[in-house]
């Protein structure tokens, strides 16, 4: 095989099943090189009308990226031409006051997912798609919880990683801007961690959505006050970062706080007009908050993109995009109401269809996120979870 030329040995490479990409990448350097790029991609969950099983799925951005796919716009294209199911124990996706099991997060080849039980979505279920190990944390059995909001994060300092969760009591579900606060716990899996579940707080913020990760610390949207409320991992305290310049303009818009290509963004998208994304980095390229400045002096926000809403037939009037990754080419992958995947080159205003799962009724659940794939897990986070259950294929 080495007398074949690179183009050649990539396309055949593209076709090594992702769990076997990292034994693979151990043959050569030019193995290694070429692997490398299949290394990044989305994963996804799925299940079908009538069944409570969710399979997973891995696509490369290379392939979901093969736009001059013939049969892409035909009423029987399935996206599973372009995926590969990772041979992972199912994950149990049981019904419960229409709750699915939804993903939290995902760092250095490991994701959390949210499970649901008794009318909650727990962050409970942390696994390894790739290896097929998992951990099943223990579940919240404490009374008067309305919801459940959860983070995933590594902390590069400790080579830990941390659950956090934060739950609500039954009235701040039902009245959003009652002061009723939500207590902080926090799950700590490496380094010979053994602590369970620890209670590390509370909070008055009115959170929802799961947070993101950035700078060693987890990030969330305040939407009634209108902040960033940022969790540090390795001190375990929460604060506000200084909001970006498109809060002011509130009228007919939506916010969100995302991780793209690394650094944290807030996505201002104004309904009908444009979708912008505003970058909070540091003057300096540092990459980790100092928490002895909290004024943030040295950290700015940036316009990076602006997508005209006008410039493209893929978007109606008040749909919801997220955008949830930025490819090597500087092109932005938005999710589109949760179950259309398109693509949008900022430049040129250039919008493409890459995975419409809309018209696919025998779904009941969709779900995309980034993934990068590792063997990370397991030997040394055994013996710290003596009161979780851990499994693996």
């Amino acid at each position: 095989m080495e007398k074949l030329n690179e183009e050649i040995m990539s396309k055949i490479l593209s076709h090594v099943p992702i769990e076997f990409v990292s034994r693979c990448k151990l043959v050569c350097r030019s193995w290694e090189r070429l692997l490398s790029d299949r290394t990044g991609g989305l994963l996804f969950s799925i299940a079908s009308r009538g069944q409570t099983i969710a399979k997973l799925y891995h696509a490369d951005y290379y392939d979901l990226m093969n736009i001059d796919n013939p049969h892409r716009d035909e009423p029987n294209y399935s996206f599973e031409t372009h995926a590969t199911e990772i041979d992972h124990p199912p994950i149990d996706t049981i019904k419960e006051h229409n709750k699915m099991c939804m993903a939290v997060g995902s760092c250095n080849g490991l994701v959390c997912f949210f499970v649901p039980h008794n009318g909650l979505s727990d962050p409970v279920y942390v696994c390894n798609p790739i290896s097929g190990e998992y951990v099943n944390l223990p579940r919240f059995n404490r009374k008067n919880c309305g919801y459940i909001v959860g983070g995933f994060g590594y902390l590069s300092s400790t080579n830990e990683y941390k659950v956090v969760r934060i739950c609500y009591p039954t009235e701040k579900r039902m009245y959003p801007n009652s002061s009723s606060a939500g207590w902080i716990q926090v799950y700590t899996l490496g380094n010979n961690s053994n602590s369970g579940w620890r209670d590390v707080g509370e909070i008055t913020n009115a959170l929802w959505l799961p947070g993101v990760q950035a700078n060693g610390a987890l990030h969330f949207m305040d939407d009634m006050d209108r902040k960033i409320v940022t969790f540090d991992l390795e001190s375990e305290e929460f604060w506000v970062l200084p909001p970006p310049p498109c809060f002011e303009n509130s009228k007919n818009s939506s916010y969100q706080v995302r991780v793209l290509g690394g650094h944290l963004y807030v996505v201002h998208q104004h309904y009908g007009e444009h979708v912008d994304l505003w970058s909070f980095r540091h003057n300096e390229n540092r990459h980790h908050y100092d928490r002895r400045e909290k004024n943030y002096e040295s950290w700015i926000w940036s316009k990076k993109f602006s997508v005209d809403w006008t410039s493209t037939e893929c978007w109606s009037t008040y749909d919801f995009n997220q955008p949830f990754a930025i490819t090597e080419k500087n092109e932005v992958l938005f999710w589109v109401n949760n179950w259309n995947l398109s693509c949008c080159d900022h430049q040129t205003d250039v919008f493409k269809r890459i995975v419409n799962m809309n018209e696919d009724r025998r779904l009941s659940i969709f779900q995309g996120i980034p993934y990068k794939s590792s063997h990370v897990f397991a030997e040394r986070f055994r013996s710290t979870l003596k009161d979780t259950e851990t499994k693996h294929k």
